[in-house]
């Protein structure tokens, strides 16, 4: 009879070691993870598709490409949150066209343990008006002050820019070098202080608020320049050039 009560403590006692064992492996939290896809660009926006592994927490940020990447503890506390327990697609909107960006996404387990994975992205271009080789003249407003335009025809539709550029331009001609639109009149810039910057757009006129322009000055005496705008009414404009500008002749 005792050889039968014993022999029963111990398939109890096997059981509950067995039950023991299961339990803790069922409530063993796996350790988080997180893949991030580039999905879609275009010129204002960047879509990621994000699959978060043992995640109960799931957030993004959206950095220029020189930004610091943050810890993962600062991504789930102050960025954008997302789904945790499911693939899904985030949109970034509102960015500038043709630039480097990275995006940082986070994910957090049960345990509190923490992982995050970086992934590069860049915004479409602005398809670019070619302006008319023929068509560009320039003043001379002493040796710091020249006035350029600009004129092309696209698709039926007149183009006209405008650009009021300030510089040592003792040389006679415009000094190659990117010059961002300012509303000062000093240094090297392209100055929207006289409203004397802007681009006709059939009878639309659209003004810069920021942007560049960049020239640059090639052996056949010819200028490359390229037109970067962002108007007051949050659009955008890229422009181009390759000729000579009569009245600004390269010497």
């Amino acid at each position: 009879m005792k050889k039968t009560i014993y022999l029963a403590l111990s398939v109890l006692a096997a059981a509950t070691v067995f039950a023991s064992c299961n339990k803790t492996e069922t409530e063993k939290v796996g350790e988080p993870s997180v893949t991030a896809v580039l999905d879609n660009a275009t010129t204002t926006s960047l879509s990621y598709k994000l699959e978060p592994v043992n995640a109960v927490k799931c957030a993004w940020v959206i950095l220029e490409s020189d930004g610091d990447v943050p810890s993962a503890e600062t991504v789930l506390a102050e960025g954008v949150p997302a789904h945790a327990n499911e693939p899904s697609v985030v949109v970034m909107e509102d960015l500038a066209p043709n630039t480097d960006y990275k995006m940082v996404v986070a994910v957090e387990n049960a345990d509190k343990k923490t992982a995050s994975v970086t992934v590069a992205g860049k915004t479409e271009d602005v398809p670019a008006i070619e302006f008319d080789k023929n068509r560009a003249t320039g003043k001379k407003y002493g040796s710091t002050n020249f006035a350029i335009t600009l004129r092309t025809e696209v698709d039926g539709v007149d183009y006209e820019a405008d650009l009021d550029v300030y510089g040592d331009f003792s040389a006679g001609y415009v000094t190659a070098g990117t010059y961002p639109v300012s509303s000062e009149s000093e240094g090297n810039v392209v100055s929207t202080a006289y409203v004397a910057t802007y681009v006709q757009i059939g009878n639309d006129s659209k003004y810069p608020t920021s942007g560049t322009v960049t020239f640059a000055t090639n052996d056949d005496k010819t200028y490359s320049i390229e037109i970067r705008f962002v108007f007051s009414d949050g659009t955008f404009f890229h422009g181009v050039f390759n000729g000579p500008v009569d009245g600004i002749e390269i010497l």
